[in-house]
């Protein structure tokens, strides 16, 4: 009986060996390099990374059986013999791709990556929460791994788009499909979750020209990007030029493409240290800075809080929810400190809560931002942030 053989790089072999051997008992099972065995008996190859070469030298080779998702590590191979290329379809595997995608949909929506930050500054600040039902979110590729996480998205209530080569349907999901319908997709899409093969088609696809036609202003507030495809599918400077720039306002990177990561490369000062190597997250800007979890501006170093949920705001006009306190485009005044450095402070139009107060008489910002100040020997005229009045909190600060 024709023989299978077993050649796998990077992963350990033996439960494949043993599962197999359960299988198939009356079969030979060779594992490269080791029990190579006579060539000329291997019918069949089960392959995750083989050598490059390996299975032109199978003179009866009759399919090649991917041992995980995707098949780019066999179509990579120049000297590849014309047999049948089979990929696993694998229940465990799908749902774990679902969990992995729904998870980090979820964390860029909650805004989980910034409660966790504020957690280590011991910090409570409350940001606005959209309902899932309010945040498109857009799967490119719907095979089986886009499709199943794409209708678990929907379940949750997300409103969810894909987007495929060729023409697919999904039950309640609106679908695109080809070039022509690849800008329309990304328009509508804040969130953008990518699960393409390989291709020489998707090499390189997800760069700064596709991430700037993503849909800012949405009730996501910002374009994320999840990739969880493949890493020869992103451009890593334009991910991070997007970062630092706003086009993004997150990123979860699951694949690079070189892995694991080089300690040189520069995605390290995006990534939170207690993920694995094969991890990269950003936060939207304002409310920490390099080494805490993202990219983007300076930290903030004023200690008024930047939600505006008390009394005197819920009235206002404007949206409530994250105050951006770190740019000089939303009107940033600071002091310069003895010691050569910077405090930045936005001018709040009322009383901001920190305390737990509801009424509108938390913490006085300005009052602390000062505090902060005289601490690190600079001077409160220079500053000339406003000062709030505790006496009527209803109609917020009343004068310098």
């Amino acid at each position: 009986m024709r023989a299978i053989l077993l050649a796998v790089t990077g992963l350990d072999p033996q439960p494949w060996e043993e599962r197999l051997r359960a299988l198939a008992p009356r079969r030979d099972i060779y594992l490269w390099p080791q029990r190579l065995g006579d060539r000329a008996d291997v019918a069949y190859a089960c392959a995750w990374h083989a050598p490059r070469g390996l299975f032109a030298r199978l003179p009866r080779l009759e399919a090649i059986f991917s041992l995980g998702a995707g098949v780019d590590h066999i179509l990579a191979d120049p000297e590849l013999p014309d047999v049948p290329v089979v990929r696993i379809v694998d229940p465990d595997l799908t749902m774990r791709m679902t969990e992995y995608v729904v998870l980090h949909v979820l964390m860029h929506h909650r805004r989980q990556r910034l409660y966790d930050a504020q957690q280590r500054e011991r910090v409570w600040r409350e940001h606005e929460q959209a309902p899932a039902s309010a945040v498109a979110v857009g799967v490119m590729g719907l095979g089986v791994l886009g499709s199943a996480a794409a209708v678990a998205l929907a379940r949750l209530g997300f409103r969810v788009a894909g987007w495929s080569r060729t023409p697919k349907a999904l039950p309640d999901i609106e679908t695109f499909h080809g070039d022509d319908g690849l800008d329309a997709f990304l328009r509508c899409t804040e969130i953008l979750v990518c699960l393409l093969p390989a291709t020489p088609a998707t090499q390189g696809m997800l760069d700064r020209k596709l991430i700037r036609k993503l849909k800012r202003d949405g009730a996501a507030a910002g374009a994320y990007l999840i990739n969880a495809a493949r890493g020869t599918l992103q451009v890593d400077a334009d991910i991070l030029a997007a970062l630092e720039d706003g086009s993004l306002a997150g990123a979860t990177l699951d694949v690079f493409a070189n892995e694991p990561l080089p300690a040189a490369s520069p995605l390290w000062r995006a990534s939170n240290p207690k993920r694995a190597a094969n991890s990269v997250y950003s936060l939207p800007p304002c409310g920490g800075g390099p080494g805490r979890g993202w990219v983007g501006p300076p930290p903030c170093r004023a200690s008024a809080p930047t939600q505006n949920d008390s009394g005197p705001f819920k009235d206002l006009g404007r949206a409530r929810g994250h105050t951006r306190c770190c740019g000089r485009a939303c009107g940033a005044r600071g002091a310069d400190m003895a010691d050569g450095s910077r405090l930045s402070y936005c001018e709040i139009t009322g009383i901001v809560r920190r305390d737990g107060a509801t009424d509108g008489t938390g913490f006085d910002a300005t009052a602390g931002f000062h505090q902060a100040i005289r601490r690190r020997g600079g001077s409160v005229a220079a500053c000339g942030a406003r000062r709030a009045s505790r006496k009527n909190p209803s109609n917020g600060f009343s004068g310098k």
